[in-house]
């Protein structure tokens, strides 16, 4: 979630920060509305660093003020901000207190977690409208001559067949052991 915050940092408008920067400064202004943009509805991966019970998945709907900002109640009618929730509570000092929270889960509760603790889970759908670079980049991609797309196609259902038949006979040749090997170059 760090990286993602910084490049979008660096991405929309501001110099090139460094991890210190985000730490020091957090994230705002346009950086900030594009990174609120990316993340609504991405699932993200949750744990606390060294606390593997802590693990779980949530969906992230905004983001929130900073962890040293952001306030809530707890059970005994304490206001406690995020930070010292983690620093009192999970035995964790936050490193980036600066940076905004993201709000997970059902909307209707304000559960926000520190980004240091987040991971965009891989593999997702993301169907966002792509910005200048990545819609030229495609045009690129596509606006090339039938016959080079031909030779293209073919190179890659050649080389999947050969796979195939590869892995069709490594199968075979192990049948004992019950046992298929993928390798991939």
């Amino acid at each position: 979630m760090l990286d993602m915050m910084k490049k979008h940092k660096s991405n929309f408008r501001d110099p090139d920060p460094d991890y210190n920067v985000l730490k020091t400064n957090g994230i705002s202004g346009p950086a900030l509305d594009d990174f609120r943009k990316f993340i609504k509805g991405l699932k993200v991966d949750y744990m606390i660093p060294n606390q593997p019970n802590t693990r779980k998945v949530y969906k992230m709907n905004d983001i929130r003020q900073s962890a040293i900002q952001h306030r809530f109640t707890l059970d005994d009618k304490t206001n406690i901000s995020i930070g010292e929730y983690f620093e009192r509570h999970k035995n964790y000092r936050l490193q980036f207190p600066k940076l905004p929270c993201i709000h997970v889960g059902s909307t209707s509760r304000d559960v926000c977690l520190p980004p240091e603790f987040c991971t965009i889970v891989r593999g997702q759908v993301v169907n966002k409208k792509l910005d200048e670079t990545q819609t030229a980049a495609m045009v690129r991609a596509a606006a090339r001559p039938a016959d080079e797309r031909k030779r293209r196609i073919m190179q890659h259902v050649s080389i999947s067949m050969n796979n195939y038949v590869t892995l069709h006979i490594k199968k075979h040749r192990h049948d004992t052991f019950n046992v298929i090997a993928i390798t991939v170059s």
